[in-house]
């Protein structure tokens, strides 16, 4: 996908590209109505000002993005993401890159994240988090030809490349341990249900419970990773007809 220009910007604006120049550096020369049509074009095609010599240049970034859609109140106690960052970070500075981390509250926030970056060539690639059950962030990022690594996989990715873990066989190993034990009644505290892992995590439960002869005695209940909904999971499990004798949580933090 081509990058947008200053020339990209004169040609749907009808207007010349030293207008367009005034414009984005708000100097006096262009009319008010022009100057906001330039700059409503610039916003709509994902062209930034800030990006025009490093766009000349063709110089790297020497930077990797990654955009996290979720609150931020819940990555300081999620072992899961200080560990990923922690690791992240040291191979990066290995290579002398850096990481731009940028928290956003919904999935519409993190496209706009990714063009801003692409625009700006503010990264030279992203890694990409929390894949959903048809996630419109993989098509966006093929769009755009933002290098793109998936944590995550392997279904969902598209032509992105992806780096998962197996929830399949890891699901499988821990309901044949507590079956072991002489459990039979088992439930799970799960994720998120749009996140593909918690897909992938619930059909696997689903499928050894089902194998293993224990299809209704085995329940999975939703919630979003945060101790107080794990909590509230756990008191309605546990004071229900049908107690299980054993629960599994899809996070250290539901756990605890």
């Amino acid at each position: 996908m081509k990058r947008p220009t200053i020339a990209d910007i004169a040609r749907r604006a009808g207007v010349s590209k030293g207008a367009v120049s005034y414009a984005l550096n708000g100097q006096p020369g262009v009319s008010d109505a022009t100057r906001r049509r330039i700059l409503d074009i610039a916003d709509e095609i994902g062209f930034s000002p800030s990006s025009a010599a490093r766009a000349l240049s063709g110089a790297s970034a020497g930077a990797v993005g990654l955009a996290l859609c979720r609150p931020a109140r819940t990555l300081g106690i999620e072992p899961f993401f200080m560990e990923l960052i922690s690791g992240v970070e040291a191979e990066l500075s290995a290579r002398s890159y850096a990481l731009t981390l940028q928290v956003v509250a919904h999935p519409d926030a993190e496209i706009a994240v990714y063009r801003r970056w692409w625009g700006e060539r503010r990264v030279d690639g992203v890694l990409l988090c929390d894949l959903r059950v048809d996630d419109r962030r993989v098509p966006e990022l093929e769009r755009l030809q933002l290098p793109a690594v998936v944590i995550g996989g392997p279904d969902g990715t598209g032509a992105l490349p992806g780096v998962w873990s197996d929830e399949t066989a890891a699901l499988a190993e821990t309901v044949e341990y507590l079956v072991a034990l002489g459990h039979r009644r088992i439930a799970r505290v799960g994720g998120l249900p749009e996140l593909e892992h918690t897909r992938a995590r619930t059909e696997a439960f689903l499928a050894v419970g089902a194998r293993l002869g224990l299809s209704g005695e085995i329940v999975t209940v939703p919630s979003d990773y945060t101790g107080e909904e794990g909590a509230r999971a756990t008191r309605r499990l546990l004071s229900s007809a049908r107690r299980p004798t054993a629960v599994i949580y899809d996070n250290d933090v539901m756990a605890i």
